[in-house]
């Protein structure tokens, strides 16, 4: 049952660090994008 809960909270957690990381990137891509060459 503690497995299972790990598990369920593991994807919750990793949708989360997912969404956070895209938006960060998004960011960086902007940035980077943004900045003179």
């Amino acid at each position: 049952n503690n497995r299972k809960w790990s598990v369920k909270n593991n994807r919750k957690w990793s949708v989360e660090n997912n969404r956070m990381w895209r938006v960060e990137n998004r960011i960086i891509m902007w940035i980077t994008a943004s900045s003179p060459k």
